[in-house]
């Protein structure tokens, strides 16, 4: 039972992850493609493929940045907090039932850009 619980929640965090990594790229527009316009329709005249476009834009939206800006070790310590409660109520089985929400809220409230701290974020909407 309790491995199955851990996989559960392994599973869970690397979804989580996923999404945030999906959702990061998605906002910067890190597609890689450095194009010009063309005169007739706006569409790229000739799409070169560019490495350091698609490895500059993957590194200043998502979230490694936003961990070296200024401030950004409060998100990282959160986080470390977050994983730490996580491990005490899964590893551990100390009051699972209790720290194993506050161990995933603390996580998903300091996954920077996500905001979901923020007035329109999900705990915004609830709370």
């Amino acid at each position: 039972m309790r491995t199955r619980i851990q996989r559960i929640i392994a599973s869970t965090l690397i979804l989580t992850a996923a999404v945030c990594a999906i959702t990061a790229l998605a906002g910067t527009g890190a597609v890689g493609v450095d194009a010009t316009p063309s005169a007739a329709g706006g569409a790229p005249a000739d799409a070169v493929v560019s490495v350091s476009g698609a490895v500059n834009g993957i590194a200043s939206g998502t979230g490694i940045a936003a961990f070296l800006a200024p401030g950004g070790w409060k998100a990282a310590t959160m986080i470390v907090v977050g994983l730490v409660l996580l491990y005490l109520g899964v590893a551990k089985d100390f009051e699972p039932l209790l720290l194993v929400p506050i161990g995933f809220g603390t996580v998903f409230v300091n996954v920077p850009f996500a905001a979901m701290g923020s007035d329109h974020g999900l705990l915004g909407i609830i709370f």
